[in-house]
C-alpha cells in the first residue's frame, strides 16, 4: 500500500502576512485572498491551503 500526499493545510495568525510571504515563494494566490479566512490552492495535483487561528476556533 502506498501514500499519496493530496493535501496540505497551514493554520495561520495573520492572512494577510502568510498570502504574502508565500506570493514571495512562487506560489500563485489569487488576488483579494488576503482578506478571506480560508484559502485553497490547487498545486499540481495537491491542494495547499492556509486557514486562520480566528476561523479554527469557531
Amino acid at each position: 500500500m502506498s501514500l499519496n500526499l493530496y493535501m496540505v493545510g497551514v493554520i495561520v495568525e495573520d492572512m494577510t502576512r502568510s498570502v504574502e510571504f508565500y506570493r514571495r515563494l512562487g506560489v500563485a494566490i489569487p488576488e483579494s485572498s488576503e482578506n478571506k479566512q480560508h484559502v485553497e490552492i490547487q498545486m499540481n495535483g495537491v491542494t495547499f491551503f492556509l486557514h486562520t487561528k480566528q476561523l479554527n476556533h469557531m
